[in-house]
């Protein structure tokens, strides 16, 4: 995106350019201490079919109403 586009239309960089929000992958950068976490395994089996499942059921009712 050059930069005069974005002199003329500022919100464009929030709303055509979403790399902006990587900053926010510094979060959880800084706040690791080096230690490996508790095991989450048998929870992510299950949120992950679950939750991809119901972001289908959500999209096939708003693109069928």
């Amino acid at each position: 995106m050059s930069f005069l586009f974005l002199l003329r239309n500022p919100s464009a960089a929030f709303t055509l350019n979403t790399q902006w929000m990587m900053v926010f992958s510094v979060i959880p950068i800084l706040l690791y201490n080096g230690e490996k976490g508790r095991g989450m395994r048998s929870f992510f089996y299950i949120f992950y079919p679950a939750h991809i499942w119901l972001l289908y059921i959500i999209a096939s009712i708003i693109y069928n109403h």
